[in-house]
């Protein structure tokens, strides 16, 4: 539903065993196939005009397109109508298509819908895949994901790639079919065959991510990079981060800069906020604030936290601009509001942030209770620099009340998920304590991490 299609193409795939009505007809075929639209234009006017169905559709393809006539949306709408009151399902998607856009038309949801199911009945697949994206996002008709899974299966067996892609999206998410990755591995794989970049992306995922097939970083990246030379920019990002970290691929920050780099231009939000690190940082490219601030503010200006923060920072420092407090102050509260909201929906990255904005009085009033309740929802879900925080926080009695078990519990447990920074603490403190405050605290710890194992 974001693109629309590629009518020169589908021309030539229409023309391929078309039945001859009249030599005219065929006459504005040839032409078609020889790309001579003037020709196309003058041979299929008066058929068009006669009633001819076939040469009412291609002379809607032609105004829609501009090729041979001047562009004309509401002409192409009239002989795409006069074509789908005939039966021509190719019509008929094309007359759904500009009643959901509001080209050479009133937008229409409810219009698209009736025009779509015309056609989608009649088998046609491109169609099928617009329907189901109608069921899919609740336009024009009801929200109903199952019906939406039954229109995207039957454009997806007919190798509508588009489609594929959506129903493996439906199976990855479990809307309107029981979650299942191998099946959205299979048909993103279809998709992605036929070089649809979207699947190309997702099938990355499925295998960085190692679901519904073994974890794979370099097939990961095989398939990111074929989406990203498409200019698919989230493929981009990841691909970016591939080459920065050298997962799946040599390390080599100059490739991932030249990624990160087409993804922030495309407005990709993580790739400008990693672009404008490796320009602060100097890191694959020379070390230059100014660039930094510039993507960091681009990626603010689309709210993403860590972007508000970087340039809370910068602002506090005078790095790259001119030092404002004031400023600063205005940046940590903006990444406070983002992290409250994506912290309510339960984002523990989030909530680890906004623990320490409270902790630091940074954006929001300083409040140490306040910290250590968000660190304590981070600490339940797993994030292990807020297990350890959290456990300083019982260790100090700031915020909580100093409870030394407490402390070597949420210590234990961050060292147990690879956080070597609080070792030397925890194991201080273990030598410290009672012999039965200390197997108390390790017993809780065991047993925390056995209950959240996966």
């Amino acid at each position: 539903m974001n693109r629309f299609f590629a009518f020169t193409a589908l021309l030539l795939t229409l023309l391929t065993g078309a039945p001859v009505l009249s030599a005219d007809l065929q006459k504005g075929e040839d032409a078609l196939k020889n790309k001579d639209f003037v020709t196309a234009a003058k041979e299929f006017k008066p058929l068009a005009e006669q009633g001819e169905a076939l040469a009412q559709f291609y002379l809607g393809v032609l105004y829609f397109d501009g090729k041979g006539v001047p562009q004309d949306d509401k002409a192409a709408f009239k002989w795409y109508m006069l074509a789908a009151e005939q039966e021509v399902v190719e019509a008929q998607t094309y007359i759904g298509h500009m009643h959901y856009s509001g080209r050479g038309t009133s937008r229409d949801h409810i219009a698209a819908a009736r025009w779509y199911t015309r056609a989608a009945v009649q088998g046609f697949a491109e169609a099928q895949r617009s329907l189901g994206a109608l069921y899919e996002y609740g336009k024009g008709v009801n929200r109903y994901d199952k019906v939406a899974v039954m229109w995207y299966t039957r454009a997806a067996e007919q190798g509508d790639a588009a489609a594929q892609t959506s129903l493996g999206k439906m199976y990855q998410t479990a809307r309107g079919v029981p979650r299942n990755d191998k099946a959205a591995l299979k048909w993103f794989k279809l998709a992605a065959n036929q070089g649809n970049a979207i699947a190309q992306m997702l099938l990355g995922s499925l295998y960085r991510e190692g679901k519904g097939v073994a974890r794979d970083f370099e097939a990961s990246a095989k398939w990111y990079s074929r989406a990203a030379d498409q200019g698919e920019d989230e493929a981009q990002y990841y691909l970016g981060a591939a080459y920065f970290y050298g997962i799946g691929v040599p390390q080599n920050h100059a490739v991932a800069i030249k990624w990160y780099s087409l993804a922030a231009e495309r407005g990709n939000a993580e790739a400008q906020f990693f672009l404008g690190a490796m320009y602060r940082l100097g890191i694959g490219i020379k070390k230059d604030l100014t660039a930094a601030v510039k993507w960091y503010t681009k990626a603010a200006e689309q709210w993403h936290s860590l972007s508000l923060m970087a340039l809370a920072d910068m602002y506090s420092r005078g790095e790259g601009v001119s030092q404002s407090d004031v400023t600063a102050e205005k940046m940590y509260g903006f990444a406070a509001q983002t992290f409250d909201f994506a912290a309510k929906s339960g984002d523990v990255k989030a909530e680890f942030m906004l623990g320490k904005l409270y902790d630091n009085g940074q954006g929001v009033p300083q409040d140490s209770k306040v910290a250590a309740n968000w660190y304590a929802l981070a600490a339940e879900h797993g994030h292990a620099e807020a297990q350890a925080l959290l456990g300083l926080k019982y260790f100090e009695g700031n915020g909580v009340a100093k409870d030394y078990t407490n402390a070597l519990m949420w210590w234990e447990i961050s060292v147990a998920l690879n956080n070597k920074s609080v070792v030397e603490l925890r194991d201080g403190l273990a030598r410290e304590m009672s012999e039965g405050d200390r197997n108390r605290a390790q017993k809780l710890a065991r047993e925390w991490i056995k209950q959240h194992s996966p």
